[in-house]
């Protein structure tokens, strides 16, 4: 019985523990959730006491514009790094058919100078194609800020009345690799070269003088020739090649040539001036037979000697020895 109680009671004091230790595990969640919110309010009205007081909000907003002007900076760099200044070469054909190509020739030099003041002629010149009918080609050395304008003016100027836009034709070449590598190998021989001038000024002894100067004069010389190529790049890229085409309109190929009726003249000719051909082959021969004949003569008389002695011996009876009279026969009617 007492057993019984005691079980009894130990289950209601378990049951109690357990029952205080989740209320006290609710109420320290509840606790944390509590102070962490008001860590925030207090983090958020502390912020604009600081700002009220007018301390402490300066250096704020120092860091923040220079945190601004790093991150605008770095963009900077990167947009200049992306979008690097290209070095492109142009050049331009327009091709077109008009009513009056020396007209129009001289029409067209006339804008062109008027609107690019820089603009040079690069060669004019005319072929005949007709009576008073002239192909026209202008060649002209445009700037590069006026390209645009003279390429839309010779399009539109194509399509006027009377004028006919054949071709149009723009070739772009992008010299910016080379150009970028000319200028870095320019830089690191002008570097080259002030070395090589101090080793020079410092030179202790004429063998020395005279080395360092052989290497200098070869370090100029290739900056000249770098310079010039930098130069020639620059002239690409800062002027553009545009030629124009003029032709008259309705300008053709002339037809081709039809076939004549046969006649018996022309095969004559033909004839006749094969017969010349052979007998200037049979006279080249000749001579060539007469310039030789040092070396054919000669050989020609030693081959026939040779042949006639070998022609002689073959006509000759062989020689027979003699034989001795012991062995020769007794005639009739002689005995030993």
């Amino acid at each position: 019985m007492w057993k019984k109680t005691g079980e009894g009671v130990r289950k209601v004091q378990t049951k109690k523990v357990l029952s205080a230790l989740v209320g006290a595990c609710i109420v320290g969640l509840l606790l944390a959730g509590c102070g962490g919110s008001g860590g925030a309010t207090n983090a958020s009205m502390a912020a604009p006491a600081s700002n009220s007081s007018g301390q402490g909000a300066i250096p704020s907003a120092h860091q923040a514009a220079a945190s601004s002007n790093g991150a605008g900076s770095g963009q900077k760099a990167s947009s200049s790094g992306q979008y690097a200044p290209q070095y492109l070469a142009k050049s331009l054909q327009v091709t077109m058919d008009v009513q009056d190509t020396s007209r129009s020739a001289s029409f067209l030099q006339q804008w062109v100078e008027q609107d690019d003041s820089q603009a040079t002629s690069d060669g004019t010149d005319y072929e005949q194609v007709g009576d008073n009918q002239y192909n026209v080609t202008l060649t002209f050395l445009i700037d590069s800020s006026h390209y645009d304008q003279v390429e839309s003016y010779l399009r539109d100027y194509a399509g006027q009345k009377g004028n006919t836009l054949i071709s149009l034709k723009e070739t772009v070449q992008d010299e910016t690799s080379d150009y970028v590598d000319a200028q870095s190998t320019l830089t690191n021989l002008r570097a080259e070269q002030q070395r090589l001038l101090t080793f020079m000024n410092e030179a202790q002894n004429m063998s020395d003088a005279l080395s360092i100067e052989q290497q200098l004069t070869q370090v100029e010389g290739q900056i000249d020739q770098i310079e010039g190529q930098l130069n020639a790049l620059k002239s690409q890229t800062t002027f553009y090649t545009v030629t124009i085409i003029l032709q008259p309109v309705g300008s053709a190929p002339p037809p081709p040539a039809q076939s004549s009726p046969w006649s018996v003249i022309p095969v004559w000719q033909g004839a006749w001036s094969a017969v010349v051909n052979v007998w200037h082959v049979l006279a080249t021969l000749i001579v060539w037979l007469l310039a030789f004949s040092v070396y054919i003569v000669p050989i020609g008389i030693i081959a026939w000697l040779v042949r006639k002695k070998v022609w002689r011996r073959t006509r000759l009876p062989r020689f027979m020895p003699a034989m001795p009279a012991s062995m020769a026969q007794p005639k009739d009617g002689e005995t030993d």
